[in-house]
């Protein structure tokens, strides 16, 4: 499994800054958010889980217990972070701040440890949950 910032990412990064010191430097972000928004390049965000996922979920529902090797929980786990870093983006772009996920430095620096540990999480505890980051929003 790779990692890697995604053209969506890129897109949402770009227009969120503001703070351009010349029209040219805007100019080419400007250009740059037209060219990935284009229907023609296929520029998309994350609209589905993977397809190891209804596998997953009729082991959960049927009380079948899941292992940590398995390419479902692994799967399913990995996509989950994609998704979740989806969420952000539309979030980021709705709310026009950059929107995180809250998680461990660890897990910030080490995306593998992070997909390792969730996958322990989710055999332990068959659930899959986010925290996010959103500036400037009241929260407990």
């Amino acid at each position: 499994m790779n990692y890697y910032m995604s053209w969506y990412r890129a897109g949402t990064h770009a227009l969120l800054v503001e703070n351009y010191e010349n029209d040219t430097g805007r100019y080419i972000r400007d250009e740059f958010c037209r060219y990935i928004c284009d229907d023609f390049v296929g520029v998309r965000e994350i609209s589905k889980m993977n397809s190891e996922w209804s596998d997953l979920v009729q082991g959960v529902l049927s009380i079948t217990p899941l292992i940590k090797t398995s390419e479902n929980v692994i799967m399913t786990a990995f996509t989950w972070h994609q998704e979740s870093q989806n969420i952000c983006l539309i979030m980021s772009q709705k709310l026009n701040v950059l929107v995180s996920l809250k998680r461990p430095d660890s897990h910030q620096a080490d995306p593998v440890l992070r997909l390792k540990v969730d996958v322990e999480k989710l055999v332990m505890d068959p659930k899959l949950t986010r925290t996010l980051d959103i500036p400037k929003v009241v929260s407990r």
